[in-house]
């Protein structure tokens, strides 16, 4: 009898499958030290990018907080797992000004998942990041040494 009720539990530790334990509001905030300038990094991005997870807005209508709050109710409506926001220069505007970006990935993301950009021509500031991870990277590091 202990056998029927550990197995699925073993199945969804194996498969990666914790995410029907997932609920839209229990984003945490990645640990990301100052200064503000992270984009996300080559795992996550572009290749975990949700369809229709990408999003600007001018630079006068949010500040970072809001901004990034947006971002996230975006997040939670797609089922997403993680996202970045940040405010950087449009490289196809003219002429060159801020703008507000934010990205929603569908897997969950630590620290190691981005990286500073210190182009002064970009000019990123302002980068927030949250994931349904928490503060327990644990498993995630697990899963990646197991890939």
């Amino acid at each position: 009898m202990k056998l029927f009720y550990t197995l699925p539990s073993a199945l969804l530790f194996v498969t990666g499958l914790s995410s029907p334990l997932h609920t839209n509001n229990d984003y945490y905030p990645v640990d990301l030290p100052p200064p503000d300038n992270w984009i996300a990094g080559p795992r996550i991005f572009p290749s975990q990018v949700l369809p229709n997870g990408g999003f600007h807005a001018d630079y006068d209508k949010y500040n970072a907080d809001t901004w990034a709050e947006y971002v996230k109710s975006q997040c939670e409506h797609l089922d997403g797992r993680s996202t970045i926001s940040f405010a950087a220069i449009n490289s196809g505007s003219s002429p060159k000004c801020l703008f507000w970006f934010g990205y929603c990935f569908g897997v969950p993301s630590t620290p190691d998942d981005y990286k500073r950009d210190v182009n002064p021509q970009s000019a990123v500031q302002g980068s927030r990041a949250f994931t349904t991870l928490g503060q327990d990277e644990t498993f995630m590091r697990l899963q990646r040494q197991l890939n």
